[in-house]
């Protein structure tokens, strides 16, 4: 045998053995067990061969390559899969498979036994076609308990905290079943434990749902609305009543508008005007006709409290009509239909905002 070792520290049996004296590689067409202390087997092929170099140990069987153990690991030709257990189903595409048979947990377990360092974490990960250990992968795993968070765009908040992260794409949760429901638990495993459920069309929450900042996010859009809110109660930052109407132009707000012109409201240009539709809004709290479409839509406020463009001399209490040019002004004798609302504050000069409560007369 040449350029080569054949060393047995313990057992050997062989069926008919062959040596290839150019190679060094050893071949068996039947049983091949090396066994170590107390008679452990340590290769095993039964019925088998199993041809070795320098290098490498390959697993053959009637000929066939089956396996191939490496210094770093071992290969499998392609379509091939490690199988644990007894075989229950054949899964073509899993390169490893386990069937247990027990009343009790099945598992497969990764571990990371470093207590040391600080970036300590177990993970199962699938990497895409054209993907690497650090783009287009989906990771699932725990952190250590001394793991200090990198940073970066995706944070981990620290030490035993669960993740499942994708990069490079969607991450979709779901069922495939019809009629079943998503869960999400804290807490336990238990029904008193669920604090949101996803089934069908509906979402419940069990508790409550708030904004990790105040003023920051949208609830629904322009273009995606909510069909029905039912509530008990409900508290709005800002303080009128507005609703959308077609304008002649696109009115600042605080412009005293009428009912009239080429559209629905126009700006209103008299004193005293009996046309007065109100108040172009700043920000109105609810908003009515939401969808209204069209070149120049004007939140007009109907009651409440806003901004309003004046003209003074105007005390606290005033009713307030329009005063010409989009501004209003206070009244003590007002005519029939023309009171915008009542005055909240004092103003003394020629133009000005101040803050009148609309819809009251």
């Amino acid at each position: 045998m040449a350029n080569s070792n054949f060393v047995v520290h313990n057992g050997l049996t062989v069926g008919p053995l062959s040596i290839d004296a150019a190679t060094g590689d050893i071949t068996t067409a039947g049983n091949l067990t090396v066994t170590g202390p107390l008679g452990t087997n340590k290769i095993s092929t039964g019925a088998s061969n199993v041809a070795t170099t320098a290098n490498y140990v390959n697993v053959a069987v009637n000929g066939t390559n089956v396996a191939a153990f490496t210094s770093t690991g071992i290969v499998l030709p392609n379509n091939a899969n490690i199988q644990i257990g007894t075989q229950y189903v054949n899964h073509t595409n899993a390169p490893f498979d386990v069937s247990v048979a027990a009343n009790s947990f099945v598992q497969i377990n990764i571990q990371n036994i470093d207590s040391v360092g600080t970036q300590v974490s177990a993970d199962f990960v699938a990497t895409a076609v054209d993907g690497t250990d650090t783009s287009k992968f989906i990771d699932m795993g725990i952190n250590g308990n001394l793991f200090v968070s990198p940073g970066g765009t995706w944070t981990i908040s620290g030490a035993n905290d669960g993740y499942v992260y994708i990069d490079g794409g969607n991450l979709t949760l779901g069922t495939a079943t019809a009629g079943k429901t998503v869960r999400i638990h804290t807490g336990g495993l238990l029904s008193t434990n669920v604090v949101a459920e996803y089934y069908a069309a509906n979402v419940t929450m069990i508790g409550n749902v708030n904004p990790s900042t105040s003023n920051l996010f949208t609830l629904g859009s322009t273009t995606n609305w909510w069909n029905k809110a039912f509530t008990v109660s409900a508290t709005a930052q800002y303080a009128d009543l507005a609703e959308n109407y077609a304008g002649d132009a696109s009115y600042a707000a605080g412009t005293v508008v009428d009912f009239g012109g080429t559209h629905e409201i126009t700006l209103c240009d008299s004193d005293m005007s009996s046309r007065v539709a109100g108040v172009v809004s700043t920000n109105p709290a609810y908003l009515m006709n939401g969808t209204q479409t069209g070149e120049n839509i004007v939140a007009v406020a109907l009651t409440g409290r806003v901004p309003t463009k004046v003209r003074g001399p105007i005390r606290k209490g005033d009713l307030i009509v329009s005063a010409g040019d989009g501004h209003a002004r206070a009244e003590n004798l007002p005519q029939v239909g023309t009171v915008i609302g009542k005055a909240l504050e004092d103003f003394d000069g020629d133009a000005g905002v101040i803050e009148v409560v609309v819809g009251k007369h």
